[in-house]
């Protein structure tokens, strides 16, 4: 029976930290504020507890007794939504100030978001990214980082960038090219269509569907499959990033273009990144319009 995950890192805003230790298993959900964006302080605090899970070696302390960390599951607690993808808002912003030493930080802090999860965070253990909902732009991108990638059917991801004259530049083609090949990147990412969960696990790049709701099931369900064969697939995912290495420096290179991209991005094009943003506020209105009606009424007080 699984045992209910224990809560921590309470000072955490926009992170829903938890931990099953007896599947050596840390929960981390982003709960954003406002837009289910990556905006600069949701990334400060993904890289924050990367660093925190490093610094320990792998190793947590529950209930006075260390375990040890084999998974990650990187997931959303905005129902509907995985994550929307970049701060258009804020981009916008330093588009019009022509600020591009802080939009280069902001990209760096999606890089080593990145960068942590393409090594594992550099510890004996599997990343996974479990997507229920819409993963669009940086969401799509941020999930395809993880060594493994479970996905509701019912989820939809696209890269939308194009239609603003930019592309997802925080990884996403040197991921693919390297799982698909250059040419079906390279229509992925101009094309700006949306694919469902299932045409992407035909293609190889989702290890695994599963029905809505049942995100969690699945995921003690790979744990199950992959524990029988564990250092197997850890020595794998090194031979992985041997055989077919991403470093740092192609990151970092990639975003230096992406950043001129941005600051060139004309007046046409802004007014696309605005009506996607408007999208953006939509989605997210729309779904916390259904949360509320999906949640009971509140019992009256008497007076």
């Amino acid at each position: 029976m699984i045992r209910e995950p224990i809560r921590f890192h309470p000072d955490y805003a926009l992170l829903d930290i938890s931990m099953d230790p007896a599947h050596g298993v840390v929960w981390q959900r982003m709960k954003p504020h406002g837009r289910p964006c990556y905006s600069l302080a949701l990334l400060k605090e993904m890289r924050e507890h990367d660093a925190s899970l490093q610094a320990s070696g792998g190793t947590l302390m529950a209930a006075g007794s260390a375990f040890r960390v084999r998974y990650v599951v990187y997931g959303s607690a905005v129902p509907g939504v995985f994550n929307l993808g970049g701060d258009l808002a804020a981009f916008l912003d330093l588009h019009a100030r022509r600020d591009r030493v802080t939009l280069r930080a902001y990209a760096a802090a999606c890089i080593d978001v990145q960068w942590n999860r393409l090594h594992n965070l550099a510890l004996p253990l599997t990343t996974i990214s479990l997507v229920e909902g819409r993963a669009f732009g940086g969401g799509f991108e941020n999930a395809l980082a993880s060594s493994v990638i479970l996905a509701e059917r019912d989820a939809q991801f696209s890269f939308p960038e194009v239609s603003f004259s930019l592309f997802p530049g925080m990884g996403a083609y040197s991921i693919l090219k390297r799982r698909i090949g250059h040419a079906e990147a390279m229509r992925m990412i101009m094309s700006g269509d949306r694919y469902s969960a299932t045409e992407l696990s035909d293609m190889g790049l989702i290890d695994g569907l599963f029905a809505k709701g049942e995100g969690e099931q699945a995921v003690y369900e790979f744990i199950r499959r992959h524990s029988r064969h564990h250092n197997t697939a850890l020595a794998m995912q090194k031979v992985r990033g041997i055989v077919e290495p991403i470093t740092r420096r192609e990151l970092d290179d990639v975003v230096d273009v992406w950043c001129d991209a941005v600051l060139e991005v004309e007046a046409r094009d802004l007014k696309m990144m605005r009506s996607y943003l408007d999208l953006q506020i939509k989605m997210w209105n729309a779904e916390q319009r259904a949360r509320v009606e999906a949640s009971p009424m509140p019992a009256v007080l008497s007076a």
